[in-house]
């Protein structure tokens, strides 16, 4: 029997504005089982208003939560909320959650084997099946053996006989095993902290979560675990529950869409084929039918890709192009001098190769991966998405000669349909508007509530500006030959006036690439300390750098793009960050991928424009600017450098435009008391449902 629940009795904290609410409407979602999708500014603990009503409704209704993430980092703050909750349940509830990766990262056979980390879910899963049953095999002929033969279960002998001996370990069980257990239900561990536990213990991490999990009240894993179908399975496999049984709740919601899209589509580089080669070289060039032979098929559709691009890529700039229905096909038969029967024989051949090859590998105790078997099972699928929202093309965003195919999947629904298999679901972010786009994509078929919360922290704690008088758009650019030079004067002002840790995002690379080409650096200010998150830098030197300019206290400069790794899930509080420089709207580039997006949205729902275009560029912006404010106290001002930003007022906030950013900051920052704002209607918090059948909003009462 359902158990329903007036409020969340174990709340950890004094409820600040807009938490009691967002408790309460998540309750309500997970009695009457709906979905809720809210926006959630900074400063409103989005993490444990959810996590809690959640957990407690779970506990009293023999139920699961899963909470998934878009980054593994953002699996801490969760994890250390339920610690919290855990003390306060304590005598009403056991409560356990833990953190989880994936297979790679949990792997400790990786560090000696570097390919394991690469595997597909699919590829290490067959790998890790194939180690534990000849681990096992291995400690049932040593109980057997004499009685003074070794049975440490860490000895070399495992690894040569391509077992895993960590897993061994966790089969011998003894008080290292049992004491991370106690150990893990007791304290509630990170995926990384269980790691490093294990690995002090020479215990296979993964298996010992999997061990773990089945006791797991709330489980906290990236997207990949929550929507891949492998991997989705697995999971309720090891926590013994169905989706039925379970309540999704999905951070950082805004980036779910794209996830989708990535997840569903599937890629042919040229990469895979020279690898075919090599296979056909290591392995035999097997004939294939009567016609070619492995390494010849991999010719054939190399030719074809070039032949594909010298066909479709035909502008200068031009990064993709569709490809019609069978081209490619044609362009290899061609290439191979056969008929299409006769090719589909020689892929399916070329699978079978694919298929010994793994079979060998599997022997050899490898991670089973064929590039044979993987470019045979593209050519046999991507003929087959005719029938589905997706849209073959050939891309050249690597460099003209490092041409890739791509199925793209146009619709997020067909991954994230599963949505309506749970209990209920929560989805949040502090960007999702327009959040009826967002809706829209995922395919709800259940009742949906939406709900917006602004940030509790001060508005007058922070100034948005607009300079009317510039814009990085195209044909503006292109015909004003005064309008870089203004732009690159307007960024300096405002650099110049503001005298704070500043951080400017562009729209793109290659405009950042400008600026600083154009001598940016040596107009910042003498002893301010430049800090450029460049295009391919790597990611510990990036968070470095990152770490770096938070201590520098002399109003250093960071230069970042917008939709990158600084403009994201980074924390700046305090002084670290108080002034925002946006250069650009960040709109996708007119590429024939984002206009087929487009089309495909304008005929599902007539607001193709709105939905892939207008609507990812705004969140990034504001999570751009979110960067400033992460606390009650803290203060700052964004500078949107183009006046296309003003039409996105109702999205961006109290936006004010000016034509004299440097004086206005600097005003802000020197008399703290000049700058109030009054919040219009269209900005208080507001409950709508939300239609599936119609894709619009309903009054409650309809």
């Amino acid at each position: 029997m359902l158990r329903l629940m007036r409020e969340a009795s174990f709340f950890p904290y004094p409820y600040r504005p807009h938490q009691k609410d967002i408790v309460d409407k998540t309750l309500k979602a997970l009695e009457q089982k709906y979905h809720l999708v809210m926006e959630s500014g900074t400063g409103t603990g989005k993490t444990i208003t959810t996590v809690t009503p959640s957990v407690e409704f779970a506990l009293k209704n023999g139920l699961k939560v899963i909470y998934t993430t878009h980054t593994n980092s953002q699996q801490v703050q969760v994890i250390t909320e339920s610690r919290k909750l855990k003390e306060m349940m304590a005598g009403a509830f056991k409560f356990f959650a833990i953190g989880v990766q994936g297979r790679s990262s949990m792997c400790m056979l990786g560090r000696d084997e570097p390919d394991i980390p690469d595997g597909t879910p699919e590829e290490l899963s067959r790998l890790c099946s194939d180690r534990k049953r000849k681990t096992q095999d291995r400690m049932a002929a040593i109980a057997m053996g004499p009685p003074d033969s070794p049975a440490d279960p860490a000895m070399d002998e495992f690894i040569q006989a391509k077992g895993c001996p960590y897993f061994a370990r966790l089969l011998a069980g003894g008080e290292e095993v049992e004491e991370i257990k106690d150990w893990a239900l007791e304290y509630l561990p990170t995926a990384e902290e269980l790691f490093r536990k294990c690995q002090a213990n020479r215990v296979c991490p993964y298996e010992m979560t999997r061990m773990l999990l089945k006791h797991a009240d709330l489980v906290v894993l990236p997207y990949i675990w929550a929507f891949q179908p492998f991997m989705r399975q697995r999971l309720f496999e090891m926590m013994g529950a169905s989706a039925d049984s379970c309540i999704l709740i999905v951070d950082e919601a805004h980036n779910l869409p794209d996830y989708a899209r990535d997840l569903a589509s599937f890629h042919l580089t040229l990469g895979t084929i020279e690898h075919v080669y090599k296979e056909a070289q290591d392995y035999g060039d097997k004939r294939l039918g009567d016609t070619t032979t492995v390494a010849g098929l991999a010719e054939g559709v190399s030719k074809a890709f070039f032949a594909l691009r010298n066909e479709y890529i035909v502008e200068p700039m031009q990064e993709d192009a569709l490809v019609p229905s069978g081209d490619l096909n044609t362009d290899i038969m061609s290439a191979l001098s056969c008929t299409s029967t006769r090719l589909d024989r020689v892929i399916a051949d070329a699978k079978a190769f694919g298929e010994m090859v793994r079979n060998e590998k599997r022997d050899q105790g490898k991670l089973m991966r064929s590039y044979a078997y993987s470019m045979s099972v593209f050519l046999m699928n991507w003929e087959d998405v005719s029938d589905g929202p997706y849209v073959r093309l050939i891309d050249i965003s690597q460099g003209e000669e490092r041409p890739e195919l791509e199925a793209f999947c146009l619709d997020p629904s067909e991954i994230t349909k599963i949505v309506d298999e749970h209990w209920a679901t929560i989805h949040m972010s502090g960007t999702l508007q327009p959040m009826d786009e967002y809706v829209a994509s995922i395919g709800f078929k259940r009742k949906v509530e939406v709900e917006e919360f602004p940030s509790p922290f001060p508005k007058n704690n922070l100034l948005r500006l607009c300079v009317e008088d510039v814009t990085t758009k195209y044909d503006d650019m292109r015909t004003d030959k005064e309008m870089f030079p203004r732009l690159f004067d307007r960024l300096v002002e405002v650099l110049d006036a503001s005298e704070k840790s500043s951080a400017v995002f562009f729209s793109s690379y290659s405009m950042m690439d400008r600026m600083l080409e154009s001598g940016l650096e040596s107009f910042v200010g003498f002893g301010r300390q430049v800090y450029t998150d460049g295009r391919g830098l790597d990611q510990r030197k990036l968070m470095d750098a990152v770490n770096v300019f938070k201590k520098d206290k002399f109003a250093p400069v960071l230069m970042s793009v917008m939709g990158g790794r600084v403009s994201e899930g980074l924390d700046f509080p305090g002084d670290a960050l108080e002034v925002v420089v946006i250069v650009g709207i960040p709109y996708p580039k007119p590429t024939a991928k984002q206009q087929s997006l487009q089309l495909y949205y304008d005929r599902k729902f007539g607001r193709g424009w709105e939905f892939t275009v207008s609507a990812p560029a705004v969140r990034r912006m504001l999570q751009a600017i979110g960067r400033i404010q992460r606390t009650e106290t803290d203060r700052g001002v964004a500078v949107i450098l183009d006046r296309r930003a003003m039409p996105l007022k109702r999205y961006l906030g109290m936006l004010e435009p000016t034509m004299e950013p440097g004086a206005q900051l600097k005003e802000f920052f020197e008399n703290p008391t000049a700058h109030t704002i009054e919040v219009p209607d269209e900005f208080v918090s507001a409950e709508k449902l939300y239609s599936p059948q119609t894709h619009g909003y309903q009054d409650d009462n309809q």
